[in-house]
Order: C-alpha cells, then sequence, then structure tokens
C-alpha cells in the first residue's frame, strides 16, 4: 500500500487531502524508493551516430574528400557544406532545420549525405514523382559508391500507382472474352508482359503511359481492396511488397 507523504510544516491538511506550495516541495525519504528519482525509470539513450559524430564534413566535402574523388572536376560549395552542416547539427542535438538554398547548391546530397550517416531511417519528401525517381535512381547509387556501404531505399507511392494483381487476373479473363469477337486490349497485353520484369508493379515504370479507360481496371483502389480476404495479399500484392520493403528500408522515397 502506497504511503502519503506527511506534509511540512508549510503545508496544511484537509481530511485525506494535503496541499503543499510549489516553491516548497517536500524532500524526498532514503527509505522509501517511490520518491526518489535515482528509482524513476532511465530515460532511453540518444540514437547511436557514431559515423555522423566521427565525419568532419568539411573534410568530406572538400578538395581531397570522397565527393572529389568520386566526380571529376568537382569544386567544393561552400553554401552545399553549410547546409550540410546545418542538417548534422540538427541531427545530433535533435531539434528541426528549415533551410532555404538556391538552385545548384546541391541540396540533395547536402542533406542526404548527414542523413545516411545518422544510421537513422530516413524520410525524404519531393515535390514530385520525378524527383522521387532522380533521388531512387542518381542521387542514392552514387552514395552507395561513395560511402561504400549498402543504403537500402525504396520509393512509396499513393496506393493507386501500383497495379493490383487480382484485378489483372479479372481483366485477362476479359480480355479472353473480348479476343473471340474482336481485338484485344494490346496495352493489357503489354502490361501482362511487363509485370514479369518489374520488381515494384509501379505503373510510372512502363514504357508507355496507361489509357484512362484501362488503368483504373488494374490498379489498386482502397475502396476495391479485398486485403486480407485477397488470395494474392500475402505473396503477389505489389502494395504490401512496398510497405514491407519500407519497413526495413533506411531511405524512404515518398511525395
Amino acid at each position: 500500500m502506497a504511503r502519503k507523504r506527511p506534509a511540512p510544516e508549510s503545508a496544511r491538511t484537509d481530511d485525506d487531502l494535503v496541499y503543499v506550495p510549489v516553491d516548497d516541495p517536500p524532500p524526498p525519504f532514503a527509505d522509501d524508493d517511490e520518491w526518489l528519482p535515482e528509482s524513476r525509470p532511465a530515460a532511453p539513450a540518444p540514437p547511436e551516430m557514431s559515423a555522423l559524430t566521427a565525419t568532419d564534413l568539411a573534410e568530406f566535402f572538400g578538395a581531397g574528400g570522397p565527393l572529389a574523388k568520386a566526380l571529376d572536376g568537382y569544386e567544393l560549395r561552400q553554401s552545399q557544406l553549410e547546409m550540410a552542416e546545418a542538417v548534422k547539427r540538427a541531427l545530433l542535438e535533435h531539434h528541426h532545420a528549415l533551410i532555404e538554398a538556391p538552385t545548384g547548391t546541391g541540396k540533395s546530397i547536402a542533406y542526404l549525405v548527414p542523413a545516411i550517416l545518422s544510421g537513422q531511417t530516413v524520410v525524404v519528401s519531393t515535390a514530385n514523382k520525378a524527383l522521387q525517381s532522380q533521388l531512387f535512381n542518381k542521387e542514392i547509387p552514387f552514395l552507395r559508391k561513395v560511402l561504400g556501404k549498402p543504403i537500402p531505399t525504396v520509393v512509396v507511392k499513393g496506393r493507386s500507382n501500383y497495379i493490383c494483381t487480382l484485378k489483372v487476373e479479372k481483366e485477362g479473363k476479359e480480355q479472353q472474352y473480348i479476343a473471340l469477337y474482336d481485338q484485344a486490349d494490346t496495352q493489357f497485353n503489354a502490361v501482362s508482359e511487363w509485370l514479369d520484369e518489374t520488381a515494384t508493379g509501379d505503373v510510372d515504370e512502363l514504357p508507355f503511359m496507361l489509357g484512362p479507360d484501362l488503368r483504373p481496371r488494374l490498379v489498386s483502389f482502397p475502396d476495391d481492396c479485398l486485403h486480407t480476404d485477397c488470395r494474392y495479399y500475402d505473396d503477389e500484392c505489389w502494395v504490401n511488397q512496398m510497405r514491407d520493403q519500407a519497413a526495413q528500408a533506411q531511405v524512404i522515397i515518398t511525395n
């Protein structure tokens, strides 16, 4: 049973209530651990950021650093270094940073380098899909080379950007029926072949734009998703595969 604290002289009591002035708190009691600050659960340790702490960004971005060795004709951009330093401080000191920089600064590399070195999960939100693609296909592969380490990365888009395997199956049956009487949809046939090659099911990777009539018959929507009732949910659902990859990634690129 918890004991009620004895009230100090400056406090007054009414029945079972104790009123303690804010400027006169009761001292902890050595024989009652529940009042000792030392008995409180320890705060979680800060994230391990040894690689970021140990990296001198001035050297990293400098004339003889990893970037200079990886890029012919590399020149230090002071604004890029300053931005990287600001991101590093924000990460190590656990505060926000709002940074504006002009075109040509090299913003992507400036924030990605300290963020990746921190070892933490990084979510990058871009203005559009084109920038998502640029980061995934250009900047991240370059930094893998520069840093000499794998950087698990995934592009995350809205559900309607991904093919629904069940819808493709249903559309395939419909196309077989149509082919008996008319010409089957050539775009659908191309999508079927592409599905044997894609690793993401992202329709933006198609070499052509899906027609406005065919697209809604093939992509996933929240309203028509069967979720766990779908036989493809566990193993052949592109949306679930994207989510699983995001759970394992260090860098998540979204918009």
